[in-house]
């Protein structure tokens, strides 16, 4: 047996016990595990791909005042607390 199949028959030990609201809350909590591990997933060529044809991508390629964005961020920030 893993060490990954140890943990999974464990957690299933432990569910069996719970009564079916603890089980919802459960399920609940590893939905939002789940959604947050969906979003950190690497995203498809394909997504890449279309994303570099919006029109937004490098709208501020040609900017000179922000060719170096920390200089540009930390002139912003004295500009707006001084």
């Amino acid at each position: 047996m893993t060490a990954e199949t140890e943990v999974i028959a464990d957690i299933e030990r432990k569910l069996a016990v719970l009564p079916p609201e603890a089980l919802k809350l459960v399920a609940d909590f590893v939905g939002v595990i789940s959604s947050q591990y969906a979003v950190l997933t690497k995203p498809t060529p394909s997504a890449c791909a279309s994303l570099r044809e919006e029109p937004f991508i490098g709208m501020w390629a040609d900017r000179a005042d922000v060719a170096d964005s920390t200089a540009y961020i930390r002139k912003l920030r004295q500009e707006e607390w001084t």
